[in-house]
């Protein structure tokens, strides 16, 4: 997503979280937006099913999928002794785990 504020905002209001903390599910580092951040998922429990999701529906028939982004892994990593991760799925496959 793009970092102007408009554009990152109106991208962010299609992802969903699961076990939001916060309303907005974005937080500002410096200059850039970010989907995520300190404090906008989980509620003190297993945090294994706690994500952010975005569905594109309707697609046209395809061969391929250009898609890019920018991960930034911000803080601890391992809590209740589950280790967290990141992944990408188009299509129903895993391409990036």
């Amino acid at each position: 997503m793009e970092s102007n504020t408009e554009t990152f905002k109106d991208e962010a209001a299609h992802w969903n979280a699961t076990a939001k903390i916060e309303l907005t599910i974005y937080s500002k580092c410096g200059e850039t937006y970010l989907l995520g951040g300190i404090s906008k998922l989980g509620n003190g429990s297993s945090q294994m099913d706690h994500y952010f999701q975005r569905i594109y529906e309707n697609l046209p028939s395809h061969t391929m999928i250009k898609y890019t982004l920018t991960f930034w892994a911000l803080g601890y990593w391992r809590r209740f002794g589950e280790d967290a991760y990141f992944q990408i799925s188009f299509d129903s496959q895993i391409i990036a785990n």
